[in-house]
């Protein structure tokens, strides 16, 4: 997939954003959270 907006990657970006902690960590990305505890989600 290519995005349109953003030239290139941004991995630089998030490496210097994170300043030596792993990328993955939840508090730098909440892909990796854990969300058991979030309430569930309820359409109208």
């Amino acid at each position: 997939m290519v995005d349109v907006v953003l030239p290139g990657s941004l991995m630089r970006n998030n490496v210097l954003y994170a300043t030596g902690a792993e990328l993955s960590h939840p508090y730098l990305s909440p892909l990796f959270g854990d969300l058991a505890d979030f309430p569930a989600i309820r359409h109208p």
